[in-house]
C-alpha cells in the first residue's frame, strides 16, 4: 500500500515564503551587480567627472550646467574636447556633410558660444539625423554673456526634441584669468 503524505497548510505557506524571498533577494543580488558592472564597464567618466568639472544648475533655470577647465577664450575645439573628457565621447566625428563636434553612446552635441545659438541647434538637428543619435546643444556661455534669450533657446531646443546644456570655465579658471584692465 502506498504511503500518503500530507503537508499541513501553514507549512506549504512557510515553503512559498521562504521561495519567494530566495527569487526576491537573488533578483535584488543580481540587480546590484549588473549595475556595479555597468558603471565599472562605462569609460572612467565618473571620477573623471569631479576632476575635469562641476556639473549643476543655471540659476533660475533648470538646464544642466557643466563647468569645464578650459579658459574663457579658448577656441570652440578646446570646450568640445573637454566636454568629449567628462561624458566619454569623441570630438570631431565624420559624418554626411560635417563632423559632429561631440558624439557618445547616446548624444550628437554641437558645440557653440551662446551668441550661435541658431548655428547649434541647426547643426545639432542634422547630426542626429546622420548619427541616428539624439541630438544636444552645448552653449558655451561666458560670464560676460547675458541671460536675456535663454528662455527663448530653451523652449526652441524643448519644441525641436533637442537637449540644452550650458558649458561654463571652472570658478579656478575664472579666478586665474586675466583682468580685461591690463
Amino acid at each position: 500500500m502506498p504511503t500518503e503524505v500530507t503537508v499541513h497548510p501553514t507549512a506549504k505557506i512557510a515553503f512559498i515564503a521562504v521561495l519567494i524571498a530566495v527569487v526576491v533577494g537573488g533578483g535584488l543580488i543580481g540587480l546590484k551587480r549588473l549595475i556595479r558592472s555597468s558603471r565599472t564597464s562605462e569609460p572612467a567618466v565618473a571620477s573623471s567627472l569631479i576632476a575635469v568639472s562641476e556639473v549643476g544648475t543655471l540659476s533660475g533655470f533648470l538646464l544642466p550646467v557643466v563647468r569645464v577647465p578650459v579658459r574663457p577664450e579658448a577656441h570652440e575645439s578646446e570646450w568640445s574636447e573637454a566636454l568629449a573628457a567628462v561624458l566619454g565621447g569623441r570630438t570631431e566625428a565624420p559624418t554626411d556633410h560635417g563632423r559632429v563636434d561631440v558624439l557618445t553612446d547616446r548624444f550628437a552635441i554641437e558645440v557653440d558660444r551662446l551668441t550661435k545659438w541658431h548655428e547649434g541647434i541647426g547643426q545639432a538637428s542634422h547630426y542626429s539625423e546622420t548619427t541616428k543619435k539624439r541630438p544636444a546643444v552645448a552653449l558655451i556661455m561666458l560670464p560676460s554673456d547675458s541671460f536675456d534669450k535663454l528662455e527663448l533657446i530653451e523652449a526652441t531646443c524643448v519644441s525641436k526634441g533637442i537637449k540644452l546644456l550650458i558649458l561654463q570655465t571652472t570658478k579656478e579658471v575664472q579666478q586665474n584669468a586675466p583682468s580685461n584692465g591690463g
